[in-house]
């Protein structure tokens, strides 16, 4: 080769980027020998994967490899000025090699990548006569490394597909994607086929330069095209998932709605937490008592699934076409296994490791018997992505500790509250000043100094004794009662019940003092229909069921019962954002104080 012939910087940049790229998906320990394999030792190799599949009973014809082969080449040739001094050129011939002895195993697969390999030939075939012939040439070596390009572009694609975890599995379902990117670089070379021909009778470089630019511009359109229409086959497939598997977004959206609005509070922490999200994939599921339908198994499970899946396209188009085209049924056991098949998958990069960090909130507030089941779930989906290599899956379960679940959650790794008295000591301290500096100016109105006030939350702090809830309440009361002077405020952390129970009991009883026998009625009805309406009420449907009470004898449907009775109960009952309302807490349903039977009517509901 000439020491004078001359290399353009562009064409070496082209060559380099394409190199990267597929480097940066093959794993080391399968492309520690490219640089040094040769044409004859990938043609070798197809010729002994030809044998191992005829010894059993699977012969391919392997010919139909040869025409690609000899056009690799006679191509090899025209590109190796550009490729000169590094370790670029194997690359073009070496993964088909990697490629084909992992297809073997599976013939089906191993036929259509023979026949979408074969199909790259044909491009490559005018390589025979131009060969080195304007290698040399600096504006014609801009237009030869385009193929270098796409001839690893196919590789790239064609190894993702056979390395992904479970890719046997999603094969059939996954081809057809893979069948339109291989489409498009073919007609990108075939494209490029003609402009080798252009621009060899080109007459100067701003000929040349133009023809370029219009085969670039074709195939930018051609792959915002190919992007476009996948992104639209993938939401209508979505969507089909989202009816097949009757799932309601609202329901769980509802729940993070209201922990959102609590968490207003604390915002520079939940930023920190969704910015971190973007690290890996996080499936979350929030389980309330004021949304039944999140603590229902089957609910749960129908939302880690729809989380899972919007993760890629390709497990959007698996589910459709096994369940949805098929018109399988939805059952438990049948999400279950989607789930355990998925998490493994979640990855189409088969060199980077996918996290997948579930995490389930309020498992304490599902009934009994499903706790079990749901640490069941969540302990096969991590063994599933350890089996899958691919994929490491951590779970995050915030919960009361179930007695169900006492020995089985023990021998995992936790954190308890309970041994976090001073960060939560420090936590509840934060949240009173930020509840009482809502009242300053009540509290200057009696000669309450900030440095007073700072010591209420100390003490507030000190004695909730790491319970969020008590301290709440304690912040409700002082800002819903009347106060003269300055001692009753101060002296109220001291006066009020530390136990649950004895709080509810007094909140009660300055309810009940003030009511005559038609209000404890009607009491007990908000509280009754709070405790076991189907689905949490919102308040025009509270104030409806009032309304139509066993007491009410002449009833006017236009006549509403009045919005001020919920404040009335306050604070055992809440508004939340979606105007639905709740207890304060669980606790409050669970209360000896507050006796609810269930299966009796609202006003049969008894305190």
């Amino acid at each position: 080769m000439p020491l004078s012939a001359r290399v353009s910087l562009r064409a070496q940049r082209t060559v380099r980027d394409a190199f990267t790229d597929l480097q940066r998906i093959i794993s080391d320990k399968y492309s520690a020998d490219f640089a040094n394999t040769t044409l004859q030792n990938v043609i070798d190799a197809a010729h002994e994967i030809e044998d191992q599949l005829a010894a059993r009973q699977s012969l391919r014809n392997m010919r139909r490899l040869m025409p690609l082969f000899t056009g690799l080449g006679y191509y090899s040739k025209s590109i190796e000025i550009v490729c000169n001094g590094t370790p670029y050129l194997p690359w073009i011939w070496a993964p088909i090699k990697l490629i084909l002895k992992i297809a073997s195993d599976y013939v089906e697969a191993f036929e259509r990548i023979i026949r979408a390999y074969a199909r790259i030939a044909e491009p490559l075939a005018r390589f025979q006569m131009l060969n080195r012939t304007y290698s040399g040439n600096m504006q014609f070596q801009q237009t030869l490394v385009i193929f270098y390009s796409d001839i690893l572009g196919f590789h790239k694609e064609a190894y993702k597909f056979v390395r992904r975890s479970c890719w046997k599995v999603f094969f059939m379902t996954s081809w057809g994607r893979f069948q339109r990117r291989f489409d498009g670089i073919i007609d990108d070379l075939k494209a490029h086929e003609d402009l080798v021909d252009k621009t060899a009778n080109a007459v100067g470089h701003a000929e040349s330069q133009k023809l370029r630019d219009n085969v670039e511009a074709l195939r930018q359109e051609s792959l915002g095209k190919v992007a476009k229409e996948e992104e639209e086959r993938t939401a209508m497939q979505y969507l089909a998932i989202v009816g097949w598997l009757k799932m309601d977004d609202s329901e769980q959206l509802k729940v993070l709605d209201s922990v959102l609005a609590e968490a207003q509070k604390y915002p520079a922490q939940i930023a920190t937490f969704l910015r971190s999200c973007g690290q890996s994939l996080v499936v979350c599921h929030v389980c309330s008592y004021s949304q039944a339908a999140s603590t229902e198994y089957d609910q749960i499970l129908r939302s880690v699934l729809l989380q899972l899946v919007r993760s890629s396209t390709d497990l959007v188009a698996y589910i459709f076409d096994e369940f949805i085209l098929r018109k399988k049924a939805v059952t438990a056991q049948a999400i279950e296994r989607l789930i355990l098949t998925l998490i493994g998958a979640v990855s189409d990069n088969p060199r980077q490791t996918q996290y997948v960090h579930v995490v389930l909130d309020g498992l304490d507030e599902c009934d009994k018997e499903k706790q079990l089941k749901i640490v069941n779930l969540l302990e096969r989906m991590i063994s599933a992505a350890v089996t899958s290599t691919s994929t490491v899956c951590k779970v995050l379960v915030t919960s009361h500790m179930p007695q169900t679940l006492v020995k089985k959650l023990k021998q995992k790794q936790s954190v308890s509250l309970a041994r976090e008295k001073v960060g939560l000591e420090k936590a509840i301290t934060t949240y009173a000043a930020k509840r009482l500096s809502m009242l300053r100016s009540r509290w200057f109105q009696m000669g309450i100094k900030d440095t007073e006030i700072k010591a209420l939350e100390l003490r507030l702090a000190k004695k909730a004794d790491g319970m969020f809830l008590w301290a709440r309440l304690v912040l409700e009361y002082l800002s819903t009662n009347m106060f003269i002077n300055k001692s009753e405020v101060m002296e109220a952390v001291d006066t009020l019940p530390r136990e649950l129970s004895e709080f509810y009991e007094q909140i009660l009883s300055r309810l009940l003092s003030h009511f005559d026998s038609r209000s404890v009625t009607r009491l007990k009805s908000i509280l009754g229909w709070i405790a076991f309406a189907k689905r949490p009420l919102r308040k025009v449907e509270l104030r409806s069921a009032l309304s139509f009470s066993n007491e009410a004898q002449d009833v006017n449907a236009q006549e509403l019962a009045p919005n001020y009775l919920f404040d009335m109960c306050a604070p055992l009952i809440e508004e939340r954002s979606d105007s639905t309302f709740s207890f304060i807490h669980v606790s409050v349903k669970e209360s000896d104080v507050l006796v609810l039977r269930r299966g009796a009517s609202a006003d049969q509901a008894y305190i």
